[in-house]
Parts: structure tokens; C-alpha cells; sequence
């Protein structure tokens, strides 16, 4: 376990000195239906060199304590949890790595959620619709602080601030 640890450590220290890391902060606007829950959510993203990978969620919870199960009383609360997990190619276009374009794939989900007021308020999230995800982004940086925008299959729009560390 020890030399596993050691060689992840010295991988992800490799990875981060040789190379332009950034990490990012957005919002995300979703095509799928969130019903009465936000179709806007936050994005956090990271990028090592040319590998990219992003998340974002609507966040969207019920009332009260999570459970994993129902009971009669369980009903629709008209709410739905929405997110999206991507990873990326960045393609530099210009030889100083100011400018980038990321195409992306990932995994989407949607899942309803369920409230039962009975005792105390408690929730619960149905089946998980799964969907695929095609994405772009582009990324422009002024000095160490970046801009992006982008759009997908799932996500209506992508935007947020960056920030390179190298």
C-alpha cells in the first residue's frame, strides 16, 4: 500500500510540475427537463496538460434527511437532480497555450426526487436515467486568469473563469 501511495504521489507531482495546470469555476445550463428544480447548476473543472475533466450538477435535493427507500406516504415531488461528468482532449491553438479548444464525452444523469413527510421530512431519489454527453469548450487566458464557454448534448451552456497555476 505504501509504494502505491508513493507512486500515485510522485505520478500526480510529474504531472503537475511539467505541466500547465488549471482549475475552473462555472455555471452550467441543462437542455434536460429539471421540472421545478433549477436547469441552472454549477461547473467545477480541472485540467492537467492536455487531459480535462468537469462536472456539473443542478444540485437539486428534497426537503429533509436523505433515505434509500419509500414508504406509502412517498410522493413526486415534481423535482429532478440533474448532472453531467465530462473528460477531454485540450487542443492548443496557438503555440503559447493562451488559447484552447476541449472536445469532450461523458456520462449524464437525471434522477426524480421523492418526499414523505410522515415522522420527520425525508427524501429520495428514483431510477437514474443514464445519457451521453458530447461537449465543447474554449478556453482564452490573459495572463494566468482564463475565460471559457462552451455547449453540449445535455449542457444548453458552459461558462466560468479559470485559473492557471503554471
Amino acid at each position: 500500500m505504501k509504494k502505491l501511495l508513493s507512486m500515485f504521489s510522485m505520478l500526480v507531482f510529474t504531472l503537475t510540475v511539467f505541466s500547465q495546470t488549471d482549475l475552473s469555476l462555472g455555471v452550467t445550463g441543462f437542455f434536460l427537463d429539471t421540472k421545478l428544480s433549477s436547469k441552472v447548476g454549477l461547473n467545477m473543472g480541472v485540467s492537467i496538460n492536455h487531459f480535462y475533466c468537469d462536472l456539473s450538477s443542478n444540485m437539486a435535493s428534497g426537503k429533509g434527511e436523505e433515505l434509500d427507500f419509500s414508504s406509502s406516504s412517498t410522493y413526486n415531488a415534481n423535482k429532478m437532480s440533474v448532472g453531467v461528468i465530462n473528460v477531454g482532449y485540450n487542443i492548443f491553438i496557438l503555440p503559447s497555450k493562451i488559447w484552447s479548444v476541449t472536445p469532450m464525452i461523458g456520462y449524464g444523469y437525471a434522477r426524480e426526487i421523492y418526499e414523505d413527510p410522515i415522522g420527520w421530512d425525508t427524501y429520495f431519489y428514483g431510477d437514474t436515467k443514464s445519457y451521453i454527453n458530447f461537449a465543447v469548450i474554449t478556453k482564452v487566458y490573459v495572463n494566468n486568469i482564463g475565460i471559457f464557454a462552451g455547449t453540449g448534448v445535455i449542457e444548453r451552456f458552459k461558462f466560468g473563469l479559470s485559473y492557471k497555476f503554471n
